[in-house]
């Protein structure tokens, strides 16, 4: 083919060499070898490309025009796609976990090889945003954020709102509770006027959530709300998901969810009355759990300081009803995460996270964060159908103890202020469709147990409280462990001496 001397590309090094047509017709021809040649053209690829050349193109550029060529002609054939695949490869996935293992260990290269193979053999994963970041100029290797709602004032407001953007532009999943913003029709004394309520903020942060995505377009910013089902904007909260109604009342975007306190649960059983109340005018609520919350809740209706009284089931029937439409509001249940979490010491926790799998203690001054993982289980299922905890135990301490402890020194972080313990404890994928293992249900909860029981021992090893803090947020030193007070823990492992060691 003829070369068009006044044309040139800009190679990656730098170069600048003349046009070769022959080149990107070669090129685009070796990579489509074991496609069906009798409707993949490379060559009409190839002159497409050209079609699109300028004075100074780069390569990288022609290879995404080839690329986007091939993609556009799947239309014709599905080997096309195959062929556009093979023109702009970004990464590969064994590159990908190279790439994470070196960016979490930096220059320990036997850690850095232990990692990568154990991912690539397929025993863990990494969260998303430590997938995408880990080796990149911004590092956020974090999953879950929750935040507590600054104050109920417009400058709270945006406040949160720049932090929840923040967050989400680094890949991040946020869990946002906005218990204390102020119900429809309070008084604003700054203005002497009235508050709108929850519904016109939570559209600019639903607004906020589609314009800050994860990472730049890698996906959706996803934000979970999360509200007491006493205050009194709960029947409009839960309807904003749903599918019909008018716009202005809408926002399906987010995710919502319930932080439900017993005496709810207790007044639904007894088919009682429900008192709706604004948080402005009855404060200290979302503050308090258990007894103290009824006290306080009981308190302001015998002094009426409700705004409106509905049967609970009325409520709880419009609760179900959401659900089975939009799947949401999900159900967190404030007394039993209160109950059961070693944070009782730093306060009442308000929210879950996005997936309402983290539990963790957060304020207008403490933004939680939580590193995931997931193990997946059955891979420690041995040729003669046993199931190999020792090397459970291994696998768990390794990745996540000592990976996000690296994580935690001098990675870029978007909350510089301090890493809780439980960021070391991994979320499992528990996989028990193995055809070598079927469970009864007994079985299966003694089993889940033990699996669990191994990874709590694991992750709560001597080194794991070496990294903690010792100062006013540490979360050990209530003399147990979160795992005692669900279940008696495996006898197989000294959980006596971890209290100990975790005082």
């Amino acid at each position: 083919m003829q070369r068009h001397s006044s044309t040139y590309v800009v190679k990656r090094d730098g170069r600048k060499e003349t046009v070769h047509f022959d080149k990107i017709t070669a090129r685009i021809q070796k990579l489509a070898y074991n496609l069906n040649m009798d409707y993949v053209d490379p060559v009409l690829v190839a002159m497409k490309v050209i079609g699109g050349l300028y004075k100074g193109v780069s390569t990288v550029e022609l290879d995404n025009l080839a690329a986007e060529t091939a993609a556009s002609m799947t239309t014709q054939h599905p080997d096309y796609a195959i062929l556009a695949a093979r023109i702009a490869v970004a990464e590969r996935p064994q590159h990908l976990l190279m790439r994470v293992a070196i960016g979490i260990h930096g220059e320990d290269i036997d850690a850095a090889v232990e990692t990568y193979n154990l991912m690539s053999e397929r025993y863990f994963t990494h969260a998303s945003p430590t997938l995408f970041n880990a080796g990149t100029k911004w590092p956020q290797l974090s999953s879950c954020f929750l935040l507590t709602m600054s104050e109920d004032s417009i400058a709270g407001i945006y406040d949160t709102l720049k932090q929840c953007a923040l967050i989400s532009k680094s890949a991040g999943g946020i869990g946002l509770n906005v218990h204390k913003i102020r119900a429809t029709g309070s008084l604003i004394a700054g203005t002497n006027g009235t508050s709108n309520g929850l519904i016109p903020m939570l559209r600019v942060y639903n607004n906020t959530a589609r314009y800050v995505d994860q990472g730049g377009n890698k996906r959706p910013g996803a934000f979970a709300i999360y509200l007491e089902p006493w205050h009194a904007d709960i029947f409009e909260f839960v309807a904003l998901k749903k599918n019909t109604g008018p716009e202005e009342e809408r926002a399906r975007d987010l995710f919502y969810a319930l932080w439900i306190p017993d005496l709810f649960m207790k007044r639904v059983e007894r088919d009682q009355d429900w008192s709706l109340m604004c948080p402005h005018e009855c404060p200290g609520l979302d503050e308090c759990w258990g007894d103290k919350f009824e006290e306080l809740y009981t308190r302001y209706e015998a002094e009426g300081r409700y705004r409106k009284v509905v049967r609970a089931r009325k409520l709880w029937e419009h609760i179900v009803s959401s659900q089975i439409e939009t799947g949401t509001p999900y159900m967190v249940y404030k007394d039993a995460c209160n109950r059961k979490s070693n944070q009782q010491n730093l306060g009442t926790i308000k929210c879950s996270n996005l997936c309402t799998e983290i539990v963790e203690y957060s304020s207008k001054d403490e933004i939680a964060v939580c590193n995931l993982g997931s193990i997946a289980l059955s891979r420690f299922v041995t040729p003669e159908k046993k199931f190999d905890f020792d090397k459970l135990h291994e696998v768990a301490k390794f990745p996540f103890c000592t990976h996000f402890s690296y994580e935690a020194e001098g990675r870029y972080r978007k909350v510089v202020r301090a890493r809780k313990l439980w960021e070391h404890i991994v979320s499992s994928q528990i996989e028990t469709g193995t055809p070598y293992m079927v469970y009864k249900d007994a079985c299966n909860r003694k089993s889940n147990q033990q699996n669990l029981g191994t990874i709590k021992c694991s992750n709560l090893c001597t080194e794991i409280v070496e990294y903690s803090s010792k100062d006013e947020i540490a979360v050990c030193n209530l003399g147990s462990i979160a795992l005692s007070r669900f279940v008696t823990p495996e006898k197989k492992f000294d959980f006596d001496k971890l209290h100990e060691v975790a005082k």
